[in-house]
């Protein structure tokens, strides 16, 4: 036979893809996993850049740890005159760095921050702390017990947070710096004047006091933005109080209609948050103005705070107002938080007053099919994955709670349990995110780079994971149902949790958009999205692997229910990615009471990286059966397995054989390793490589090609699928098939994990098939891939067919 499949196969091989109907039901599974463990960052970098990224963090670990064990001490502050010299060169420099991108086009930008750095925040009321002066103020200090009062005598600087100067009533002047205030991360520094205005009195709860990082000023560092805030000049605290300066001048709007037409020159801009600051303080001046109420529901629709802007459409629908087009806007204003909050009922109820209306009447359509997915798990799968796989889509779909609940096992440990017995790939979780973040999020995302250090992981982070942080807070500033959720996550063993409970309950909105609902516990919110969240890339498949040595961009994502589930490298249940909307399904028959289990990262990672990622970032040593018999192995046997694993792949197929033949003398018969059943995950690697050095050999032919070769290749695949833990009933190559309907394996025991990796090694297998002309053969293998990858989604043949169509137009050998 030649080289390559000829015309009349490829038309064969065509006619299988059409024809590939609905598979049998030999059972389902999925396939797919946890978090994922790996180094995350920015864009691409050498190793040269990578290295000095990695001494820029340890060194910060280290600096953090000198300042903790350093007593308080006094620092000397910078005069007033000083620090609002420097904010206003700062905004001479950014003007003139906006008119040199008129002329050369935007320059590359690079933001460096730190995540983990030990913040606290405050639960006391204003009320039970004292003031104190910035001439009291010691850095390396939080002020317990103690508020400072302040004012904003300066312009705002931004780069990852909010700077400016403040000054006490005594005269005393220092720095702000804000993190993580709600939608600055890419603000513009006139939205930093407006949120931070001049002569804005603020009182900090309970200060952080520290040098800026080159160690040469002190200044105020907030972290839990709820710890400002906002106050009114006619607060008893601030009223009673003289400064020793006069304020600068400056203008305010004096009528509600005055701050109407701010709020809609910001919104024209899309400056939301500063549009619902406007609108609130009209409204501070005339409650009942229905028109700044409907701009604040349309606003808070912008900002994802749907509660609130239920709350404001609901109060003018209550006015029962006169015009007919004012009475429609409050509607569906109201319906849409309703569907957003998948109050759908309440959604449906508005939608009905007028069917007519296009837009309520594509609201009660939507609310209708979201509720049908919520109690039936139902989807369009194929549709699902149309929409998600080639772009960043963040799925209009309803969550669904199959048969699991979170509660406590014997042992004390908490985690996810079934409700009852299931199939293995039935549906048990679907999950949208509490916050979730792509890199096209990123309006920037072509001229930045954006470092963040994560001192609880170790990690050198990227924007996303510094993002995520500010998306979560983002979302509880209006839902304490939500704070309630992430305050029952584990967030770290030295943070307590509280009892997890689903259920939502009625929340007053919000008194104004600069205070949020909860006080924001920041520490909590960085190790929930530093510990918890789950990588999206890619269909969130750990099977792709680590890419070592240079810093990848992930799509983080953070989730409430799947975050209980606890690790285990073998799994009850696999995840896989539609956008940001996780899957779990189960990966084999289990019983009920049973764990629904996650693997938090690659089984095929070496034993000890395994054990050092568990223990260093999570903090327990893995129990499942593979750690067991990894660890009832020799040093020298795991060492051989990461060592072979590290190589560069095979430029022969010898030393493909020998690496086969070294990894599989290390996995002794040991009674730990029976407890794995095949599952061999390094042989699995391995002679996967050892196929594919197969296929490149027959590739290189260009006359015959020996058969013997395409019989080794073949078998090469199968026993990869079998040390991925697959069961193989017929692995016959040539001859009469026994039986031309089932499938040449045991479906009721797929693969615990790697089932990309099978789907990947059949596709290769078919090919070798094809090659032969052993076209039924090749057509039962296709059905198998078709049955395999319907266990990770759920989408038949329609969605292997539209997911691998460029691999299976790869498929002549």
């Amino acid at each position: 036979m030649s080289g390559s499949i000829s015309d009349p196969a490829m038309q064969r091989l065509a006619e299988m893809i059409a024809n590939l109907g609905r598979v049998a039901s030999h059972g389902a599974s999925s396939s797919g996993t946890a978090p994922t463990a790996t180094a995350s960052g920015g864009p691409f970098y050498d190793a040269s850049e990578a290295k000095r990224l990695r001494a820029q963090l340890d060194e910060a670990i280290a600096k953090q740890a000198r300042e903790l064990s350093l007593p308080p001490t006094k620092a000397q502050e910078l005069p007033r005159a000083v620090l609002l010299a420097q904010f206003q060169q700062s905004r001479e420099n950014s003007i003139l760095l906006k008119q040199k991108e008129l002329i050369y086009g935007p320059p590359q930008t690079r933001r460096t921050t730190y995540i983990g750095m030990a913040p606290e925040f405050s639960t006391k009321k204003l009320e039970d702390l004292k003031r104190i002066s910035i001439s009291d103020l010691m850095v390396r200090k939080r002020h317990k017990g103690s508020f400072l009062l302040c004012r904003v005598i300066s312009i705002t600087s931004h780069v990852v947070s909010i700077n400016f100067a403040v000054e006490d009533p005594e005269g005393g002047a220092t720095m702000l710096a804000v993190y993580h205030y709600p939608f600055t991360l890419d603000c513009s520094n006139e939205e930093g004047d407006v949120l931070f205005p001049i002569n804005a009195v603020l009182a900090i709860r309970e200060p952080w006091y520290q040098y800026t990082a080159d160690g040469a000023v002190p200044m105020l560092r907030v972290d839990a933005v709820s710890d400002i805030v906002f106050m009114d000049t006619q607060h008893p605290l601030v009223k009673s109080i003289s400064w020793s300066t006069s304020p600068a001048t400056s203008h305010s709007p004096s009528t509600p209609g005055e701050w109407k037409d701010r709020g809609v020159s910001h919104f024209k801009r899309k400056q939301w948050l500063c549009a619902a600051i406007a609108f609130s303080e009209g409204l501070q001046l005339d409650p009942t103005h229905y028109l700044l109420l409907l701009n604040r529901a349309e606003v808070y629709l912008r900002l994802g705070w749907f509660n609130s802007a239920a709350h404001d459409a609901e109060t003018v629908i209550s006015m029962q107002l006169h015009d007919a087009t004012l009475r429609r806007k409050a509607v569906v204003r109201a319906a849409k938080a309703y569907y957003a909050l998948e109050r759908y009922d309440t959604a449906m109820k508005l939608a009905r007053t007028d069917p007519n209306d296009p837009d309520l009447k594509s609201i009660y359509s939507r609310s209708v099919q979201r509720v049908r997915e919520a109690t039936t798990g139902e989807y369009d799968w194929f549709g699902l994955h149309q929409a998600t796989w080639l772009s960043i889509v963040r799925p209009e779909i309803a969550s669904y709670t199959g048969p699991v609940q979170v509660k406590t096992s014997k042992k004390g440990l908490r985690g996810v349990f079934l409700t009852r017995a299931v199939k293995a790939g039935e549906l048990l979780v679907l999950s949208k995110p509490i916050a979730s973040c792509f890199t096209e999020d990123n309006p920037n995302m072509a001229r930045e780079t954006f470092i963040a250090h994560n001192l609880l992981t170790n990690v050198i982070g990227s924007r996303n994971d510094y993002a995520i942080i500010d998306i979560t807070i983002q979302r509880m500033w209006d839902d304490p149902n939500l704070a309630r959720t992430l305050q029952s996550m584990h967030a770290g063993d030295s943070l307590p949790t509280t009892e997890y409970n689903p259920t939502p309950s009625p929340a007053p909105p919000l008194s104004h958009p600069r205070v949020p609902c909860v006080d924001i516990d920041i520490s909590r919110i960085e190790a929930l999205c530093s510990l918890n969240s789950f990588d999206t890339v890619g269909g969130g498949d750990l099977e792709r692997g680590p890419v070592t040595n240079t810093i990848l961009q992930p799509a983080p994502a953070l989730y409430d229910l799947p975050s209980f589930c606890n690790h285990s490298c073998i799994p009850s249940a696999n995840r896989y990615f539609f956008g940001d909307i996780l899957v779990l399904r189960a990966s084999r028959n289990l019983k009920e009471g049973e764990e629904v289990t996650l693997n938090y990262c690659l089984s095929t990672l070496p034993y000890q990286e395994r054990a050092d990622l568990f223990k260093n970032k999570w903090k327990f040593v893995c129990k499942c059966n593979l750690c067991e018999a990894d660890r009832a192995d020799t040093q020298a046997e795991r060492d051989a397995r990461a060592r072979i694993r590290e190589m560069p792949d095979a430029n022969s197929v010898s030393e493909a054989r020998r690496r086969v033949i070294e990894v599989r003398s290390t996995y002794r018969d040991t009674p730990e390793r029976r407890g794995c059943g095949r599952f061999r995950p390094h042989l699995c690697e391995a002679y996967q490589k050892l196929g594919t050095m197969y296929m490149k050999e027959i590739n290189k032919e260009k006359g015959e090609v020996p058969e013997g070769l395409v019989r080794k290749s073949i078998e090469a695949f199968m026993d990869a699928m079998e040390a991925a833990g697959m069961v193989i009933t017929d692995r016959s190559v040539r001859g009469k098939l026994r039986d031309y309907t089932s499938l040449p394996v045991d479906t009721t025991r797929p693969p615990p994990v790697l089932l990309e990796t099978c789907v990947i090694a059949i596709t290769q297998l078919v090919s070798a098939f094809m090659g032969i002309y052993e076209d039924d053969r090749a057509f039962k293998w296709m059905k198998t891939a078709v049955w395999l990858e319907n266990l990770r989604n759920g989408g038949g043949s329609a969605l292997f067919k539209d997911k691998y169509k460029e691999r299976c137009a790869e498929w002549p050998v």
